[in-house]
């Protein structure tokens, strides 16, 4: 039960962080929302941590950390500036989503259950988004300087490339 709770409150997060884009979007700016940068921070952190607890068992393989600096063809020290950006990031995004935790028990109990009502979240909570998006926009940017404009294009892409849903065509058998 717990951990559908927790899946719930990341469920509600994800959505809230995700927005829309700006369709006039500048070369400067990435082209992956937001959404999939928060994946790759926290992704790269999940990363780091099982890197980490190998090494501690005597395994000192690096194919944990390496996903990203292979897909975007990093360097080890871009590979490195990623990492330390990434592990800035999630850290102040675990800080939100507590602040949000905490908002969300204290409007719940008093939320109406009645089926089929829609209670509205509290405007704190709406600002907790925009925070949280913020810090998203804000380690963009972190990796677009510390990686320069190429580099951060290159992942961007990549990033964009392997989130991209392929459609397949299905077609109907046609009768002989």
């Amino acid at each position: 039960m717990r951990y559908i709770k927790a899946q719930t409150f990341r469920l509600v997060l994800s959505f809230l962080v995700a927005g829309g884009s700006s369709a006039a979007q500048t070369a400067a700016q990435p082209v992956a929302p937001a959404r999939i940068y928060e994946h790759m921070f926290r992704h790269v952190n999940f990363s780091k941590g099982l890197a980490d607890a190998a090494a501690a068992k005597g395994d000192h393989s690096v194919h944990f950390t390496a996903y990203y600096a292979k897909l975007a063809s990093l360097t080890q020290q871009q590979a490195d500036q990623l990492g330390d950006i990434a592990l800035s990031i999630a850290i102040q995004l675990k800080q939100k989503d507590a602040q949000a935790a905490a908002i969300i028990r204290a409007w719940k109990p008093s939320a109406d259950s009645t089926p089929g009502h829609n209670p509205m979240l509290p405007p704190a909570f709406a600002t907790l988004q925009q925070e949280r998006k913020n810090i998203i926009v804000a380690g963009q940017n972190q990796l677009m300087q510390a990686l320069g404009a190429d580099v951060f294009a290159r992942l961007d892409q990549a990033l964009v490339s392997k989130t991209t849903v392929k459609s397949t065509a299905v077609t109907q058998p046609t009768g002989k």
